[in-house]
């Protein structure tokens, strides 16, 4: 695996590997209907909760750079 492919959650579905989704449902017996959710498998990570991508690594002395202290 190249240096700069990391394995980060998934921006999608925040690394859950399923998006949610409401629906309306009628069980048997019951006069009402009323809501529900079903989980599909997430389309950006294909639901493994885990995406590859490109960046390059922050050390801590890039942090204190970024924040001005040293």
């Amino acid at each position: 695996m190249p240096d700069n492919l990391h394995i980060v959650p998934c921006p999608l579905c925040d690394g859950y590997a399923v998006i949610p989704r409401a629906v309306w449902v009628y069980e048997r017996g019951c006069a009402f209907g009323h809501y529900d959710t079903e989980e599909d498998a997430c389309p950006e990570c294909e639901g493994a909760g885990r995406v590859l991508v490109e960046g390059e690594p922050i050390t801590i002395d890039d942090l204190d750079e970024m924040s001005g202290t040293q």
